[in-house]
């Protein structure tokens, strides 16, 4: 199956309906993270890449980096 282009509407429809994901994504979250407002938690982002067909090997190394970056700007955690 293709992924077309869905709307959020309808891939927020597709990942809540499937069982077999680790996670459901709102339609508001959807936004954010397409618009790049926010990065997701990793079982959210498994599940759109999954459900759009992406490659998850591939979307796991680049979300790495990305929490590596976010870890780095916010510095060290104060106790």
């Amino acid at each position: 199956m293709r992924a077309g282009a869905p709307s959020l509407r309808q891939l927020s429809t597709q990942i809540r309906d499937n069982d077999t994901l680790p996670a459901t994504v709102s339609m508001s979250a959807l936004s954010e993270v397409f618009s790049g407002r926010r990065l997701p938690r990793w079982d959210s982002l498994s599940a759109i890449v999954r459900t759009l067909n992406g490659d998850e090997r591939e979307w796991r190394v680049r979300w790495m980096r990305l929490e590596e970056l976010q870890a780095a700007q916010r510095g060290p955690r104060k106790l």
